[in-house]
């Protein structure tokens, strides 16, 4: 202002249109741009006036930068369902149900589920059918996940003499998805991926833990 720095003191600051999740206080002058909002560019225009005289006004537009922040999130947990005899053993079904949530800033799309099912003693099985794709929240179609959206997926494996012979299953699926980056997104997007967690947090271990029957 008159060739000297604008300040609170000789200017006064309005907002001229602005993005809902941005906000400029007039008081402060200081621009914010609310939590956990999608990556992209957010913008506000503005204008300051000159207290004396209240004339002299000019305006301008700040943008302000979210960067990407992917995020997966997959746990899997199990039931059983007796064949009918009341021991848990040979002929007895395991269902799983596998939930992957998306619990970053970007939408995520190539969504792949690889599933490692093996005895107590490490030997190789094979699930009887699954991972199969159920529903999402958001309705998205299998393989894509919006911000904060959950996708369930089913399978299922049959006891045999095998796996109870080596005391039990061990069961693990890892959910790889690829982040979707928009127009004004800076970066550029690379695989991400987790190993899911059986869902209960009790036993001390809270991420990465296998379901185990």
């Amino acid at each position: 202002l008159f060739g000297g720095p604008a300040t609170l003191a000789n200017v006064t600051i309005a907002v001229i249109t602005s993005d809902p999740e941005i906000v400029l206080n007039p008081a402060t002058g200081l621009i914010t741009l609310l939590p956990d909002q999608p990556a992209g560019t957010y913008t506000v225009t503005y204008e300051i006036c000159s207290i004396v005289p209240p004339v002299i006004c000019d305006q301008a537009t700040e943008t302000v930068v979210q960067l990407p922040r992917p995020g997966i999130e997959v746990t899997k947990i199990q039931n059983v369902v007796d064949d009918g005899d009341g021991i848990t053993g040979v002929g007895d079904r395991i269902d799983y149900t596998i939930t992957v949530e998306n619990t970053g800033n970007v939408p995520l799309t190539n969504l792949v589920l690889n599933d490692t099912l093996t005895s107590l003693a490490s030997a190789p099985l094979t699930l009887d059918s699954g991972p199969s794709f159920v529903s999402a929240t958001a309705s998205s179609p299998a393989g894509d996940l919006q911000i904060a959206e959950v996708a369930t997926y089913t399978a299922s494996y049959t006891l045999t003499i095998a796996s109870v012979t080596d005391g039990g299953v061990s069961n693990t699926v890892t959910a790889t998805a690829l982040p979707v980056y928009g127009p004004g997104v800076i970066g550029t997007p690379t695989p991400i991926s987790d190993v899911s967690d059986d869902g209960i947090d009790s036993d001390g271990n809270t991420t990465d833990d296998p379901t185990v029957l």
